[in-house]
């Protein structure tokens, strides 16, 4: 950072480091209902793209999954999550 407030950047750095691919289920609308997760007490999904766990984004009785980006490595997820075995969701 300069003295007056603008970045410096070097060269072959990329300007915007926040424009990678977002996960192809990125913001989808999750077939779980969101009484599972209020009697359940997990929040938690996992997604079934990529991998990623992320906090579910409830409106209403919809499901959201949230936006992100595709894990490039593959993280164990520790914690009760939602996972999907084939068509239907289950508590891990």
């Amino acid at each position: 950072m300069l003295a007056n407030n603008t970045l410096c950047l070097e060269v072959g750095e990329p300007q915007d480091k926040g424009s990678a691919e977002n996960c192809p289920l990125s913001g989808t609308v999750v077939e779980l209902q969101s009484a599972q997760i209020r009697a359940t007490g997990v929040e938690k999904l996992q997604c079934p793209a990529c991998g990623a766990a992320r906090k579910a984004t409830i409106r209403g009785e919809l499901v959201i999954y949230p936006p992100h980006t595709a894990l490039r490595i593959a993280r164990a997820n520790k914690g009760p999550l939602w996972i999907r075995q084939g068509t239907t969701w289950t508590k891990r």
